[in-house]
């Protein structure tokens, strides 16, 4: 498994992340994006191989399951930090 792999995967689902927890995504904040691509990374890097799951495959490419975990790396974190920041999970816009 190769660092641009995981790098490309994070990006990807930190991108995602950052749709599924942002009530407004015309205001998605760079912040909030950055959360989730380490969410997604650290995901990918730690969590994967300690429960088992291979990120990759080496003739088939991303794997479903290390897909799905880099996912949920970075919408929790992205949850977390939204917790701790805003006090609610789902970051909406700013009233007018």
């Amino acid at each position: 498994m190769s660092i641009a792999t995981i790098v490309i995967l994070s990006v990807i689902m930190g991108w995602l992340g950052t749709l599924v927890l942002q009530a407004d995504i015309n205001r998605v904040s760079f912040l909030d994006f950055i959360i989730a691509i380490g969410g997604a990374g650290l995901a990918a890097r730690l969590l994967a191989p300690l429960l088992g799951i291979p990120i990759a495959a080496a003739d088939s490419g991303l794997t479903l399951s290390g897909t799905a975990v880099a996912f949920l790396g970075a919408v929790t974190l992205l949850a977390a930090a939204n917790l701790l920041r805003h006090g609610r999970v789902l970051c909406r816009g700013r009233a007018a």
